[in-house]
């Protein structure tokens, strides 16, 4: 896994701690394995799971529906060359993903955003996924205690 985090010394008392780094790792080791494999990355923004999820994936589509977040993922991560950045809402109907093209679904916080009318319009229409793999979202960061 390339993600890491930082722990720093900025002085004698005081101790830098990188908890985005932190977050990643703990939320991609709980992945199941995904090597070689199609994964759905909704709510992509900005891309900070993108990289790491492309590393592995044989295919990736991150998909957010803010087109400057969007733009700002394919600067960051374009140079994957099996990442497909897709600008659209995840409870669009039109939502051009083949039936039983993907194995996994990946989304961290995206569900908090979301109403109960939205979520249950997009479980329906999870019909993208492999009857063998799962989804996998992730409700708020889970950070053990620092000291």
């Amino acid at each position: 896994m390339a993600a890491s985090y930082a722990l720093v010394w900025i002085d004698d008392t005081t101790l830098f701690i990188d908890l985005i780094g932190l977050m990643l790792l703990q939320v991609l080791s709980l992945l199941p394995p995904y090597e070689g494999k199609s994964v759905l990355e909704l709510g992509a923004g900005i891309g900070r799971f993108t990289g790491e999820l492309a590393q592995k994936a044989g295919e990736l589509i991150a998909l957010d529906f803010i087109d400057s977040v969007i733009k700002k993922n394919k600067s960051v991560n374009g140079h994957y060359k099996n990442v497909k950045f897709m600008c659209a809402d995840v409870t669009s109907p039109d939502l051009n993903i083949t039936d039983g093209s993907i194995d996994l679904i990946f989304s961290n916080w995206l569900l908090m955003y979301l109403s109960d009318k939205e979520v249950e319009l997009l479980v329906e229409r999870m019909v993208w996924l492999d009857q063998s793999w799962r989804i996998h979202f992730l409700p708020r960061i889970l950070l053990p205690p620092i000291w």
